[in-house]
C-alpha cells in the first residue's frame, strides 16, 4: 500500500541475510564454496528465491533454500544494511530519464492500482520500514498454498518431489 511500498523488495532481499540459525556470511560462504547461486527476487506481485547448484549439492542447497524461505531471521543489522542498499537503488533510479518516463506512464495507466508503484518503493516509504513490519509481512505472504516451485536440470521429478514436500 502507499505507506509500505517497497516492503516486499526489502523483505525478499533479507531472506538470505540470516536464516535458520545461519548468518548472512555463513549462507554466502556455503553457497560460494559449492560454486552455486542462491538469490532472492521480487516483482510487482511476487517474491521468492532462485537457486542453482550441481546435482551433487542439491541436498545442501535444498536445506539452505528451505531455511531461507521458511525461517528468515531479519537480523536488525542486516535490515539496516539492506535498507541502505535499497535507498541507494531508489536514488539511482531517480537519476535515469527512462525511469522517470516509465513512472509517469505507470501513474497514468494505473492511477488507483498498486502497479503504479515500483517494487523498491520510495525513499520515504522504504526508509521507514521496521524489522517487525518486515517479519509480519513475511508471515502474511509465506503461507501454504501461496508458493510455486520450479525445478529443472540434472534431477528427476522423483528426486525433486521429496525435497519440495519437506
Amino acid at each position: 500500500n502507499a505507506t509500505n511500498n517497497g516492503i516486499t523488495q526489502l523483505m525478499s532481499d533479507l531472506l538470505t541475510r540470516g536464516a535458520a540459525g545461519r548468518t548472512s556470511q555463513e549462507i554466502a560462504q556455503k553457497v560460494e564454496s559449492l560454486g552455486g547461486y542462491l538469490s532472492p527476487f521480487c516483482g510487482r506481485n511476487s517474491f521468492g528465491l532462485q537457486a542453482r547448484c550441481l546435482s551433487s549439492d542439491v541436498d545442501t542447497f535444498a536445506d539452505l533454500f528451505a531455511g531461507s524461505l521458511l525461517s528468515p531471521a531479519f537480523p536488525p543489522d542486516e535490515v539496516e544494511k539492506q535498507r541502505e542498499v535499497q535507498l541507494a537503488g531508489i536514488r539511482q533510479q531517480r537519476e535515469q530519464p527512462f525511469f522517470i518516463a516509465e513512472e509517469a506512464l505507470r501513474q497514468a495507466l494505473f492511477p488507483d492500482h498498486p502497479y503504479r508503484w515500483t517494487p523498491q518503493g520510495s525513499e520515504d516509504t522504504a526508509g521507514k520500514l521496521t524489522r517487525d513490519e518486515l517479519a509480519a509481512h513475511f508471515k502474511n505472504l509465506a503461507v501454504r498454498g501461496n508458493a510455486a516451485f520450479a525445478v529443472f536440470g540434472d534431477i528427476t521429478a522423483d528426486q525433486a518431489r521429496p525435497l519440495i514436500e519437506s
